[in-house]
């Protein structure tokens, strides 16, 4: 899942400001977790391996990471020094008291570091108070006085994001003209090689946020939390207008997490490449308030089709699961020859849709809406629609918009019609697919309306039964009994074929056929 690109090795450093040295805010990591105070320390000494000693100014320190067979200093100006860390003396001062600093306990020293003076074109780097690390670069045309709207970006597995920037600048220069552009990295390095490129992982797994499900004790500390605090650490440095938050694999992931419980702090989303976790699904958030919220975002979901390593059925899953969750503005892409790469895939177009749903423009949203009729793209045109009459409070648009939900209401007439009837019949699973159509084009329409709640009635019937032959299909495969499994599978699709495990009891029989 590791992103690289064809740029040359260090240019990352460029833009990490130097501090002077004293006590300061620190993260470090130990065996039991991650913590966060003061410390106390002058600088930092290592034994090299020809016995020598070199010692190295803590306001220098970017990162300070400790080995089984070595230590090694990553330092703001580009230099990494390896060698033995003499950690002779060194107590972090927590809120709670202190905590002596050993070698068998230690694995790495994060000390906070502002971005400083912003330098326009230029990847500048810092670190927050909890740890993290992330890179800032601001266009040319970037008003700091005004700000600018920015995309947040997180980066795969064991890689690191502001190799990410760099692709984006190299690949996209519109958007990096357009965008103030952030990479935040996990808040754990993996970097083996001193001498390597740098790397991190994000930890969301055990996360719950807000969702109704209960968490295990310090997992309200993994990297979605961890990435909120950095958000609004970052904007008291650098002013900005929208956000918008993509991430490529594990970084996708994370994306997910963070749109589900922390929707008000982002204008949209794309995860690219990855797949929704349990607790992140729609299903899993009860309260009113988080679940209006969410479904003010739009959010494109960007997966290509020959990706060998995550499959494109976990974007096409989490697409059923936000459209069945009633999301109005909803996107998949999944570009034929896209594979895993990131450079690979059609990233600016997922980009500039986010853009033209978050328009603040009621004229620019109209004409979104009129194109996106032409090109037969209802579901698009309905939200364009919806947000140019919640904006126009003049009524400037009130004739156009009139006009333009017109027409998509016509769209929406002859199928609304065919799939109600097919509805009240009920005569087994075949119209299902069309009303998964037209739900995907027209279900916020006021022909859909009607369309909806007959499906809704009749989905509130399968649901229980289906739920329970679901839990005895898990049951019968971890037996052992796959063709009780099946058989079960098979009951679901022929009989309750509106509830929410109709998806997932096809694709398990489409795994038996294939």
């Amino acid at each position: 899942m590791r992103f690289r690109m064809l740029v040359m090795v260090g240019a990352w450093l460029v833009g990490w400001p130097i501090w002077a040295a004293g006590p300061g805010v620190v993260t470090v990591a130990t065996k039991d977790g991650r913590h966060t105070g003061t410390l106390s320390v002058s600088q930092v000494e290592l034994k090299t391996s020809a016995g020598g000693v070199t010692k190295v100014p803590f306001g220098q320190v970017a990162l300070l990471q400790l080995g089984d067979d070595m230590d090694f200093v990553r330092t703001r100006d580009g230099k990494r020094v390896k060698g033995a860390v003499k950690l002779d003396g060194w107590v972090l001062k927590e809120k709670g008291g202190e905590l002596p600093l050993t070698r068998g306990d230690l694995r790495f020293v994060v000390p906070q570091t502002p971005i400083g003076t912003l330098q326009r074109g230029q990847i500048m780097h810092g670190a927050t108070a909890s740890g993290m690390t992330f890179h800032v670069r601001v266009p040319e045309k970037y008003d700091p006085k005004a700000g600018g709207p920015a995309i947040v970006l997180f980066h795969g597995s064991n890689a690191f994001s502001a190799d990410y920037l760099l692709g984006i600048t190299q690949r996209w220069p519109k958007l990096a003209a357009d965008y103030v552009l952030i990479g935040i990295d996990g808040e754990w390095p993996t970097q083996k090689d001193p001498d390597g490129p740098p790397a991190y992982v994000y930890t969301y797994v055990d996360f719950v946020g807000k969702s109704k499900y209960k968490g295990f004790p310090g997992t309200d500390r993994e990297s979605p939390a961890l990435v909120a605090e950095a958000v609004a650490e970052i904007k008291e440095q650098v002013k900005l207008t929208k956000i918008f938050i993509t991430g490529h694999s594990q970084g996708g992931f994370l994306v997910y997490s963070l749109l589900m419980n922390y929707p008000d702090l982002f204008a949209g989303g794309m995860p690219i490449a990855a797949g929704l976790i349990f607790q992140c699904e729609p299903s899993a958030y009860e309260d009113a308030d988080i679940r209006a919220k969410q479904r003010k975002l739009p959010i494109v979901i960007l997966h290509g089709e020959r990706d060998p390593l995550v499959s494109v059925e976990m974007g096409r899953s989490a697409y059923e699961s936000f459209l069945r969750g009633g999301f109005p503005m909803l996107r998949l892409m999944t570009p034929k020859q896209g594979v895993h790469f990131f450079i690979s895939l059609p990233f600016e177009e997922g980009i500039r849709w986010l853009e033209s749903m978050a328009s603040d423009d009621p004229k620019a949203l109209v004409g979104f809406a009129e194109r996106a009729i032409a090109g037969g793209q209802y579901r698009d045109a309905t939200a364009y629609l919806k947000r140019a009459q919640e904006l126009d409070s003049v009524g400037k648009q009130t004739a156009a918009i009139a006009a333009a939900r017109a027409k998509v209401e016509t769209a929406a007439a002859g199928p609304a019609k065919a799939v109600a009837a097919a509805i009240a019949k009920n005569e087994g699973n075949g119209w299902v697919a069309s009303f998964d159509e037209f739900r995907r084009q027209f279900e916020f329409t006021d022909a859909g309306a009607p369309v909806m709640a007959a499906y809704a009635k009749l989905a509130e019937a399968h649901e229980r039964p289906a739920e329970t032959l679901w839990g005895e299909v898990r049951k019968a495969f971890n037996d052992g009994d796959k063709e009780g499994g099946y058989r079960r599978c098979e009951e679901i699709v022929n009989k309750y074929y509106a509830s929410s495990y109709y998806r997932y009891a096809r694709q398990t029989l489409a795994g038996r056929k294939a």
